[in-house]
């Protein structure tokens, strides 16, 4: 009964429903009136196939949450086959462009009527971030990665420690010895398509503990359960930060809700070409204890002092 439908999308019954939507997708692309004006009709046929293909077709645990995938998702897949870079600037441009949208056709009818002038002017912006980017990765170490195509899964996760993101700004992946595509490790996941197959690659960051990842680059270290005690006077942050390096801070406390910034001391930055920023959040206690696992008082600045502190309502209010 629904064989036709099957065949319109290049698929049959035993594909899992990932497989089926990457291959609709595809299609999409190719015969979309926009690109295709003479294959109105076949781009109908193709959304119609999918539209009854994805209301019966079974779906396993792994692969249920493809079907409720948002708009902004599927901008993601659909640009899996580009460039990555080129993808991602494309990205980056058409996600502040469309609003958001409730299904596919949505989708498909705010990408087809992105106003002419609109597209001109960030058509100038998208080939110059592009360009960047690629120069960018000559400005900093690059990590080859090599894997066999035997080593390829659906899902490939990397770990990245601050270490690796102190060191590298990209990894080149090379399959079977071939150079297949560059990634910026911005990326919290990518899709890179092989041998007519699209492969997901995941990056974890795995930071010490509380360390994480904010404004893309920048590093957020939170540090709780200090004494109130500590205000009003001079601190020393000692810090596990990298394998082998501890980090360390110095300066004088004098609120409770205060953001120390300190620059360049990050992960590295290639939109910037310099290492990105430390932020410090401070939380405390109603304590006069004046001991705590990672800060003590100090009568001297002893190490590095902050480029700049907030206040978090100023930051608010701003």
């Amino acid at each position: 009964m629904y064989d036709k439908y099957y065949s319109i999308l290049d698929s049959n019954p035993s594909d899992n429903i990932k497989l089926i939507r990457k291959k609709y997708l595809k299609l999409a692309l190719k015969f979309h009136p926009d690109k295709n004006p003479n294959h109105n009709n076949k781009f109908n046929e193709i959304s119609e196939a999918y539209h009854i293909i994805s209301s019966i077709h079974p779906s396993d645990d792994n692969n249920s949450n493809i079907l409720s995938s948002s708009p902004i998702d599927l901008l993601r897949e659909m640009l899996s086959n580009y460039d990555n870079d080129l993808a991602d600037v494309m990205y980056d441009t058409l996600s502040t462009l469309i609003p958001n949208t409730k299904n596919e056709r949505d989708l498909w009818k705010q990408i087809i009527n992105i106003p002419k002038n609109e597209l001109i002017k960030t058509g100038a912006n998208l080939i110059k971030q592009y360009l960047d980017r690629k120069c960018n990765y000559n400005s900093h170490n690059k990590y080859n990665l090599y894997l066999n195509s035997n080593e390829l899964k659906d899902e490939n996760n990397i770990e990245c420690s601050l270490d690796f993101l102190k060191k590298y700004s990209s990894i080149q992946l090379f399959i079977n010895n071939n150079s297949i595509s560059t990634f910026d490790l911005k990326y919290q996941n990518i899709s890179i398509k092989y041998d007519n197959t699209i492969y997901d690659f995941n990056f974890i960051d795995k930071f010490i503990h509380p360390f994480k990842r904010i404004n893309t680059y920048d590093i957020l270290l939170e540090l709780s359960n200090i004494p109130i005690s500590f205000i009003n006077n001079i601190i020393s942050i000692s810090h596990p930060f990298l394998k082998n390096e501890k980090l360390n801070l110095s300066f004088f406390i004098s609120s409770t809700s205060n953001i120390y910034i300190f620059n360049n001391l990050g992960i590295w930055n290639p939109t910037i070409n310099n290492y990105s920023n430390i932020y410090l959040s401070l939380s405390f206690i109603s304590s006069n204890n004046n001991t705590h696992e990672f800060i003590n008082i100090t009568d001297d600045y002893m190490y590095i002092q902050p480029d700049k502190i907030l206040n978090i309502c100023d930051l608010f209010n701003s």
